[in-house]
């Protein structure tokens, strides 16, 4: 009798133990700040969030409740964590240019008054007060355009129709090029800008580079030798022009002149093209391949067991990347062979990764986390407080800023050291 009361008040004891272990994500532990953006409606499930985009002590991101079309643009004093303002109206799309900022409004508005519609707009705000400095329609009133880029002027594509540019101050039209044939390399396939240079491709005829502010062509290369029957996606890297086919090949071109630097045929998920310096990262199914472009030779390739996410990160020598989650560990690869250095069970990675001062930050699809980028020892952890993470991480000044789908913002601390967890932290299980 003795022995079974010593065994249950163990067992109670332990239990007492094991509760007080235990982790409870929700807590703040080095949270900097939290921004608990307003809801207009009541959800009945989670929402959306776009990465933040800093400017200067600004944050600026899109978040809402998409299901009914209550999605708004919030800016948030990056040192207060308060807000300064948000859109009245739903936002698509959004670009900052200085002190403006370009938000495109959400179709679908038929949601809030049905048979209804409301003709798509263009807003331009006053960064630091939110003020509406003017707007304009789209100009296919039903669809929000796409805005490819700032410059001297806003640009905007209107896919399968035209490409146009507007004044920054007062929402004028400076130029438009519409659709004219078949071939037309501004209008068709697939358009991108860095800030007043525009690349548009047009499959089996150009590649065009258009300056914007003079509305001339500054080269014209051809893509014969591209045998693509539609370019699906270009993409900047480095200076370089990836350009993505119907069926998943890619080439890299060289934009000064033309020429191929690099092509594959198929299978290759675009988002995850990555160029540091002369290596060439990229996806093929379950394999992550590494190429040198100065000749063009495989380095190596690594084959993981499940499916790799999109984006992978390379800091010195250290390449970081993580899988969709059937494999549910983040890896970090040596950038010289491809051996894996180290991999921490984290599950799936949701958007893109960060690197500072020796520390990996990413989003998983249940927390934010930090993990020491030498060992992969989990630093901290931390969940919003509804929903999951909305997308991966974006740095600030000397913090780390999340985005939930509960559309709230979260900033945390960064850690100043890789390796030693943060004097909040408890343990790599839970958040302090």
């Amino acid at each position: 009798m003795k022995k079974s009361r010593s065994y249950l008040l163990l067992s109670a004891l332990c239990l007492v133990v094991l509760s007080s272990c235990s982790i409870n994500l929700n807590q703040p532990g080095n949270r900097v700040f939290k921004y608990t953006a307003p809801r207009d409606a009541q959800w009945s499930g989670y929402g959306i969030g776009s990465s933040p985009v800093v400017a200067g002590n600004y944050i600026l991101y899109v978040a809402g409740y998409h299901w009914q079309n209550r999605v708004y643009l919030f800016v948030i004093d990056q040192t207060t964590g308060k807000e300064i303002w948000h859109s009245k109206e739903p936002v698509q799309n959004f670009e900052v240019s200085g002190d403006l900022v370009i938000a495109t409004t959400r179709t679908a508005i038929q949601n809030l008054n049905p048979g209804k519609e409301r003709t798509i707009e263009i807003v331009c705000y006053n960064l630091k007060d939110g003020a509406v400095l003017w707007r304009k329609p789209s100009s296919v009133r039903e669809f929000e355009p796409r805005i490819i880029g700032a410059g001297v002027n806003f640009y905007f594509w209107m896919p399968g129709f035209e490409v146009y540019a507007l004044d920054k101050q007062t929402g004028d039209l400076k130029w438009r090029i519409q659709k004219d044939s078949a071939s037309s390399p501004m209008a068709i396939s697939t358009i991108i800008a860095d800030g007043d240079t525009i690349y548009s491709a047009t499959p089996g005829d150009s590649l065009l580079v258009f300056d914007g502010v003079e509305r001339k062509t500054r080269n014209v290369f051809s893509m014969e030798k591209v045998k693509a029957n539609l370019v699906t996606g270009l993409k900047l890297l480095e200076g370089k022009i990836a350009a993505i086919d119907e069926k998943n090949g890619f080439w890299l071109l060289d934009p000064e002149n033309g020429s191929i630097l690099f092509h594959e045929d198929s299978g290759v998920t675009f988002r995850s093209l990555y160029l540091k310096g002369e290596r060439l990262t990229y996806i093929k199914g379950k394999t992550l391949h590494c190429i040198n472009l100065e000749d063009g030779k495989e380095l190596w390739q690594k084959a993981f067991p499940g499916k790799i996410a999109n984006q992978a990160l390379i800091s010195g020598n250290h390449l970081y990347q993580g899988t969709a989650g059937s494999d549910p560990h983040f890896y970090c690869l040596d950038l010289t062979d491809g051996h894996i250095i180290w991999k921490t069970e984290i599950g799936a990675v949701r958007g893109n990764v960060i690197e500072k001062d020796g520390v990996v930050y990413l989003s998983s699809q249940k927390e934010f986390l930090a993990l020491s980028g030498d060992t992969g020892e989990i630093l901290w952890r931390s969940a919003p407080d509804q929903y999951e993470p909305a997308a991966g991480p974006v740095l600030g000044d000397n913090k780390i800023l999340f985005v939930g789908q509960d559309s709230n913002l979260y900033g945390y601390k960064l850690i100043e050291k890789s390796g030693t967890k943060s004097s909040s932290a408890t343990d790599s299980k839970g958040e302090s």
